[in-house]
């Protein structure tokens, strides 16, 4: 199999102050939901500063991750089930002759058309 050579990344592609890009912004918020899910106690091992750069989303992303898989998120509440007794279809009895299920009732005689007259337009 051939080798693929990856070049290094700039120098320039680091940058501590830079402000964070809108992929970012958005794992920040996810991680805040899952953050304001978490007791007291868990949430005091996780940095509580303004996040505005990426340095600063790095570290924040670093401890939530370590905290979630340090298997916190895996204990969730069970919830309590109850079971809900079956309700008992009424029995059917096959009907006589045949059955269709557009219509049940006997059909109306159906009135018979009067032929059309062909009218002249004057």
């Amino acid at each position: 199999m051939e080798v693929i050579h990856v070049p290094p990344p700039s120098k320039q592609a680091f940058d501590k102050g830079r402000p964070m890009s809108d992929l970012i912004k958005a794992q920040i918020r996810h991680f805040k939901h899952v953050e304001d899910k978490l007791s007291p106690e868990h949430r005091e091992k996780i940095p509580q500063h303004r996040i505005t750069t990426e340095n600063e989303a790095a570290q924040y992303i670093t401890a939530m991750t370590r905290l979630l898989r340090s298997g916190v998120a895996e204990k969730p509440a069970k919830p309590k089930l109850v079971p809900i007794a079956a309700k008992k279809s009424a029995s059917r009895t096959p009907a006589k002759g045949l059955a269709i299920a557009a219509s049940e009732s006997p059909s109306r005689p159906r009135k018979k058309s009067k032929p059309k007259s062909s009218r002249k337009k004057k």
